[in-house]
């Protein structure tokens, strides 16, 4: 099995995750977004594991973190 991690929830991303839906050996792990809302909705939309809802806001917040700092 091959195991994504996503940076980015436009819409590029949610092409892809379509793309994965037929797919026999990937599956997406985690989505990391600046913002944490719209990480949530691609899990919702794409129904990712909930165990990448908890992981997906750490993500988030330390890409956030990193994006302030630069």
């Amino acid at each position: 099995m091959l195991n994504w991690g996503l940076i980015g929830s436009g819409g590029i991303t949610y092409v892809f995750c379509n793309g994965t839906r037929f797919s026999n050996t990937g599956q997406i792990l985690a989505v990391a977004s600046r913002a944490q809302s719209r990480a949530d909705r691609l899990i919702t939309d794409f129904a990712i594991s909930s165990v990448t809802r908890e992981r997906c806001a750490g993500m988030s917040k330390q890409m956030a973190e990193y994006w302030r700092d630069l």
